[in-house]
């Protein structure tokens, strides 16, 4: 039995294998999204829309987008995220999966999976670990590991 453990955030993630609850963590991946470290301005060409006022007669004002360039550059790694989380389940990469992110970003991931990759996941941690080292990781998820994990 493989388990996974995808660590996210908007910008990073790393996925690591775990054999069993005594065995080390192996990285498989690491995933850089370039665009959610961009600064706004890399990532936007061109001023707000403009809309009709209900001032003075051709008047316009400004518009500021509902989503932002960076949220739209998050939904997009997830999408990635999930791709490749499916692709590899399909391919029998991993049994089993846990998912570390912070609360939104995994909200986005939980919607975006595919619902096979969805029946894998045992577990969830909400929280932004993705710039602990990998020598300082386990004390973070060993939560994660819960014994029926790594049974056949």
């Amino acid at each position: 039995m493989t388990h996974w453990i995808l660590i996210a955030d908007a910008s990073d993630a790393r996925i690591f294998s775990i054999g069993g609850r005594n065995q080390p963590l192996r990285l498989v991946r690491e995933i850089t999204n370039a665009e959610g470290r961009a600064r706004t301005q890399e990532l936007v060409t061109d001023m707000p829309g403009r809309s009709p006022s209900r001032g003075a007669e051709g008047t316009r004002s400004g518009m500021e987008p509902r989503t932002t360039a960076h949220d739209v550059a998050a939904e997009r790694f997830v999408r990635e995220l999930a791709a490749l989380l499916h692709a590899h389940l399909e391919h029998g990469d991993y049994t089993s999966l846990s998912l570390v992110a912070p609360p939104h970003l995994l909200g986005q991931l939980r919607e975006a999976i595919h619902k096979d990759v969805a029946q894998q996941v045992r577990s969830s941690l909400s929280r932004d670990l993705v710039r602990v080292k990998t020598a300082d990781l386990f004390p973070h998820i060993e939560s994660l590991l819960e014994p029926g994990i790594f049974a056949k």
